[in-house]
């Protein structure tokens, strides 16, 4: 296969998360790979060890089929539906466009999937296939969440709190999801 077969195949079968919440990492370190200058047997060895631990994607019946970028905010179920709705605005008014257009509205929150969305996004900007662009879009705009009760500067946190203390605040919070996983770097902060 070639590096954009990959990076495809990686879009239409498997899952952007896998194992409760880890991130799918497999078209970010091929485009790496490939930047390196990794080999054809380079990258067919690393795509079939990697694809051991991921979940295959489960299409519901009837996909939702919204047409704003609000009605896809937030909710991990509508991945797939989002997706195809944005390879279609894709196809029809290319990916440029269509990023001026979303991430302003979208701006505003942040990834629950510790900002690998936007690595994704930024590495599929870079590819330049407009299905992984569509594909890291529709995982970014999915998982994001607006943390409204976040202070944005030093001098908006409470009197005598630290950044420790925001943390642990952060940790406890039922509306963000923290995975510990020993071995990730998220553990260790």
């Amino acid at each position: 296969m070639t590096f954009n077969e990959y990076i495809l195949d990686n879009i239409l079968k498997y899952n952007p998360e896998y194992a409760g919440g880890n991130t799918n990492h497999l078209s970010i370190s091929l485009f790496a790979l490939k930047e390196i200058g990794g080999t054809p047997q380079e990258m067919k060895a690393f795509y079939e060890k990697y694809i051991e631990q991921l979940e295959a994607h489960e299409f519901p019946d009837k996909l939702e089929k919204f047409t704003t970028v609000e009605e896809y905010f937030g909710e991990p179920e509508l991945y797939e539906a989002c997706a195809f709705w944005l390879n279609a605005e894709i196809e029809e008014k290319g990916s440029a466009t269509v990023l001026k257009d979303i991430l302003p509205k979208t701006i505003h929150g942040i990834c629950s999937a510790a900002f690998h969305t936007l690595i994704r996004l930024a590495s599929a900007i870079e590819m330049n296939i407009p299905q992984e662009i569509a594909a890291a879009l529709a995982f970014y705009i999915t998982r994001a969440e607006v943390l409204e009760y976040l202070p944005t500067t030093l001098e908006d946190l409470p009197k005598g709190a630290d950044l420790f203390s925001v943390l642990d605040t952060l940790r406890t919070n039922e509306k963000i999801t923290y995975l510990k996983t020993e071995g990730l770097l998220s553990t260790k902060i």
